[in-house]
């Protein structure tokens, strides 16, 4: 009998293939990993790439054509969703990079912190649920004011629920010293009596007895809208009221509430 304490206990993974007494033609266990980790080089180069003919891109989630440092791939061929630029700043918002427009809106649209940020209209910058605000305390007439929001890429204040309409009542306290009346952005220009937003979204039809349209948010005090004396086209906002809603004519000048939404990617 054999001495079995001359035998080598050889572990099962260690033992070829033509000592298994395997049944049929199974291939040995490839780990998927591993081989995966040999056709690339330990920067991440592809198998193939070489150091001279690779660069570094970076993600471009936002797709505004200037990339994030903090996702990068090394290649020979630029990836899908990455750039070669790096400066950008803040890759969740396609608005902000090195060739933005500074705004007044308490960001950094140029990436660049020594630009300065100029508000006018005596305009302050209040954020909410990523959302930017600017409460501005000159007086102009409808159309101005919007021309006003536009120039810094917002619009007037759409108000969808009434914990904004109580937001946005609190911030004014403070913005203003009080609660004056202000636009907001709905008006009825286009269409009388088919109420609107910034982005053409009807919200009202029809007089003081007509309704909110698909149920959306409304806050009109009681008897209005009533387009009095045919002229009242343009929305307010007027906590003497108790924060209700007014048609007042265009042409009168109050001072307003500019928004800028985030950005859905």
């Amino acid at each position: 009998m054999a001495d079995l304490r001359s035998i080598s206990l050889l572990p099962t993974a260690l033992i070829p293939l033509a000592m298994c007494g395997c049944a049929g033609d199974t291939p040995p266990f490839e780990d998927p990993v591993a081989a995966d980790a040999a056709t690339q080089s330990p920067d991440g180069r592809p198998a193939g790439c070489t150091v001279e003919n690779s660069k570094t891109y970076y993600s471009d989630f936002d797709k505004d054509g200037y990339g994030s440092p903090n996702l990068t791939a090394v290649d020979c061929n630029q990836p899908e969703g990455f750039v070669e630029d790096s400066q950008d700043c803040d890759d969740a918002d396609s608005r902000t990079n090195p060739e933005g427009t500074e705004l007044c809106d308490g960001i950094d649209n140029d990436c660049n912190a020594a630009t300065v940020e100029t508000c006018n209209n005596a305009c302050t910058v209040h954020l909410r649920d990523g959302d930017t605000y600017l409460f501005c305390g000159q007086a102009l007439t409808f159309p101005n004011a919007r021309t006003a929001c536009e120039a810094e890429g917002m619009h007037l204040i759409r108000i969808n629920d009434q914990a904004e309409q109580d937001w946005m009542s609190a911030q004014r306290n403070v913005a203003f010293s009080g609660l004056p009346r202000i636009w907001m952005g709905g008006n009825d220009i286009a269409a009388n009596n088919t109420w609107v937003w910034h982005d053409e979204a009807s919200f009202w039809q029809g007089l003081s007895n007509g309704g909110a349209v698909g149920g959306l948010y409304t806050r009109w005090r009681g008897g209005e809208p009533n387009n009095g004396d045919g002229i009242e086209d343009c929305g307010t906002v007027d906590d003497n009221l108790g924060g209700a809603w007014d048609d007042r004519p265009c042409n009168q000048v109050h001072r307003f509430v500019c928004e800028r939404d985030a950005e859905s990617l």
